[in-house]
């Protein structure tokens, strides 16, 4: 458009009553350009605010972009990780759940939903979307998930097969630890402490330890025998505070599950209970405690 053309249009405006300006101006705003480059400014700042720890601040902001770009599977899915990290566990499996209609039919999309449902409160939802997750990619992570969802339901053998295969390919380090830590816990409330304990025994042997396996190393001296509860738990009350809290969690679930095997199961109780009351997020002993609790019949 030429010189003259703009100031045509200028004419124009000035002649225009001031609603028909201003739904020009509107106009302009909204234009397929400006609103892409709103939508990536909105996303952008989601993805700085969950780098920052904000996920409250990351969830408003995915909502924002999304109110303009609602058909963004990947949009979903970060909005989805937001309100997990704020806690809000349902809604993330009904974001994660958008992003799948929307054809992310990814492998870690599935596995992150069944993580969702597994905190939700939903173990049967959990397994299913983490057997979809393994039908497309496998990975110890999908295996381990599985695992834990499968135990809270009662089906312990299958837990043991999903914690087994997790652990045979896992790197070594606390993340294996704790899988083997897992696996005896299920083996030990299957009635299987021989094999257990036998587990826990050779894993150790086979791999050195580090400040990092440490604490897991003690836990698993402690199921095998080697030190009291009272010990284990005056351990865990070492650290900073976060330490603290975390592996109290974590101490109170294995002792709630060697008193289970050793068949006091008002101790179990007291000691799940410690457990869930540790308030830990992001953990798998609680909601395994709690499974726990509902099948000794103390649960909510």
């Amino acid at each position: 458009m030429g010189r003259g053309g703009f100031e045509a249009r200028e004419s124009h405006m000035k002649r225009a009553s001031p609603v028909i300006a201003m739904l020009v101006l509107l106009s302009a705003c909204t234009a397929p350009g400006n609103r892409i480059r709103e939508f990536r400014d909105r996303v952008s700042t989601g993805e700085r605010k969950m780098q920052h720890g904000d996920a409250p601040g990351a969830v408003r902001a995915f909502e924002l972009a999304l109110d303009l770009e609602p058909e963004s599977a990947s949009t979903w899915f970060s909005l989805g990780q937001a309100r997990r990290e704020a806690g809000d566990e349902s809604g993330a499996a009904e974001a994660f759940s958008r992003a799948i209609e929307l054809n992310l039919d990814d492998a870690t999309v599935w596995f992150r939903r069944g993580k969702a449902k597994q905190a939700a409160g939903d173990p049967a939802g959990a397994v299913a979307d983490h057997t979809k997750a393994l039908s497309i990619r496998t990975a110890a992570e999908f295996y381990r998930a599985r695992g834990h969802s499968r135990f809270c339901l009662g089906d312990l053998e299958g837990a043991i097969a999903d914690l087994a295969e997790a652990g045979s390919t896992q790197k070594a380090g606390s993340n294996l630890d704790f899988t083997q830590l897992e696996l005896a816990a299920a083996r030990l409330r299957a009635n299987r402490r021989d094999e257990a304990i036998e587990g826990l025994k050779r894993h150790f042997r086979q791999n050195r330890p580090t400040m990092e396996t440490a604490w897991p190393r003690q836990i698993a001296e402690f199921l095998q025998g080697d030190f009291p509860e009272s010990e284990l738990l005056l351990t865990a009350r070492t650290g900073d505070e976060k330490t603290r809290k975390e592996r109290t969690c974590e101490a109170s679930f294995y002792a709630g599950v060697a008193r289970e095997a050793a068949g006091d199961d008002a101790g179990a109780i007291e000691r799940f209970r410690d457990c869930v009351g540790s308030s830990v997020t992001g953990f798998v002993e609680p909601d395994m405690a709690r499974a726990e609790l509902k099948r000794l019949g103390a649960g909510n």
